[in-house]
C-alpha cells in the first residue's frame, strides 16, 4: 500500500474524490457518486478503514506527534515518508503512549499488511 510503485494510494483518493463529490470530467460527462460508489464497494472500503484504524481513541499527543514526523516528510520520496513512518510510532512508544516491543510500523512499511489483516480483507489484498 504504500510501495512508492503501487497506485493503491491514487486508486484510493480518485475512490474518495468520486465519492463525494460531482464533477464534469472529460467529454462533458459528470460524475455522480450515488451512480459511482454501489453497496459492495462501500462495504469494502468500511471494512478496510476499521481494519487499518484504531479502535481507540487518539490522544492531542500523538497527533503532535503525527504532525512532528509525517508534514516534513510528507509528499517527499516513498523512503522518506517510511522512515517518518516508523519514527513516529518509535516516539509513541517511547513515551507510552502505545505498547512497546516491535515497532509494527517497521513491519507494515518493510512486509505490507500481515495474514490476519488479508484475511479480513477477504484476501483481495495484493500489496
Amino acid at each position: 500500500m504504500i510501495d512508492s510503485k503501487s497506485d493503491h494510494p491514487a486508486i484510493l483518493d480518485s475512490i474518495k474524490q468520486l465519492g463525494f463529490y460531482s464533477d464534469c470530467l472529460e467529454n462533458a460527462h459528470w460524475s455522480d457518486p450515488e451512480s459511482i460508489i454501489d453497496e459492495a464497494l462501500a462495504t469494502q472500503l468500511v471494512k478496510t478503514a476499521e481494519i487499518l484504524s484504531p479502535s481507540r481513541a487518539i490522544t492531542a499527543r500523538e497527533l503532535e506527534l503525527w504532525c512532528k514526523h509525517m508534514i516534513p516528510a510528507w509528499n517527499k520520496s516513498a523512503g522518506w515518508m517510511k522512515t517518518a513512518l516508523v519514527n513516529w510510532y518509535a516516539e509513541m512508544q517511547e513515551e507510552g503512549l502505545v505498547p512497546s516491543g516491535e515497532n509494527p510500523m517497521a513491519a507494515f512499511v518493510k512486509d505490507g499488511l500481515n495474514s490476519s489483516q488479508t484475511k479480513q480483507l477477504g484476501g483481495a489484498h495484493d500489496a
